[in-house]
């Protein structure tokens, strides 16, 4: 074989080797990013999603706090319950649709038995809370507006209840908070029952 021959061989392999390491990397960024089904383990068992509400209750005993709304086609209605195991553990927040659970999420570390609206202050909410985690810190709002079903991002035709691709339907709430005479008060938007913006407004009374 001459050495002509040879180094395109050595070529072909370095070619084939970089086009298997392209594959194999292409495949375990898939492996990763592919969504996995969230389970939720209880003391009575494992909850997965695809179950019952009565069999979430079964296992995990009742929920610490619920947010609902009602539907409105083509929305349907929203069910959310919030487990706090304490603050060594996650808050769990679970979905339901037509009493199937269709997913579990997480909103950082749980409080247990930590009194309601302890230490909080205008500047601690922030996008992403829960209503659970802003009942908790905050306590009660002083007016909580209902809005209804509304696009996200909104239609530029004013539309509320026709998504375009790319667009969904939420739940929309207003919550108001009034820290005091010398600060303004917070009008907190959450979008099927997580906090998404927060306006300030006018100075509490």
């Amino acid at each position: 074989m001459g050495l002509t021959t040879v180094r395109q061989a050595d070529k072909f392999q370095q070619a084939l080797g970089h086009a298997a390491l392209l594959c194999l990397s292409a495949l375990l960024l898939l492996l990763h990013s592919a969504p996995l089904s969230a389970t939720l383990r209880c003391g009575g068992g494992i909850v997965d999603e695809g179950d019952s509400a009565a069999q979430v209750r079964r296992h995990c005993g009742p929920p610490d706090h619920v947010e609902h709304w009602k539907g409105q086609p083509p929305a349907a209605p929203g069910v959310v319950w919030f487990y706090d195991r304490g603050a060594s553990r996650l808050l769990r927040v679970l979905r339901f649709r037509a009493q199937r659970l269709v997913r579990i999420d997480s909103d950082g570390y749980g409080f247990g038995a930590a009194p309601q609206g302890r230490d909080c202050r205008p500047g601690d909410p922030m996008p992403g809370w829960s209503a659970y985690r802003l009942l908790v810190r905050c306590g009660a709002p002083e007016a909580r507006i209902a809005v209804g079903h509304v696009t996200v991002p909104p239609r530029s035709d004013g539309t509320r209840l026709r998504p375009w691709p790319g667009q969904r339907i939420v739940y929309r709430e207003r919550w108001q908070y009034a820290f005091g005479p010398r600060t303004h008060t917070r009008e907190i938007t959450l979008d099927n029952a997580i906090v998404t913006s927060i306006r300030t407004q006018e100075r509490g009374a």
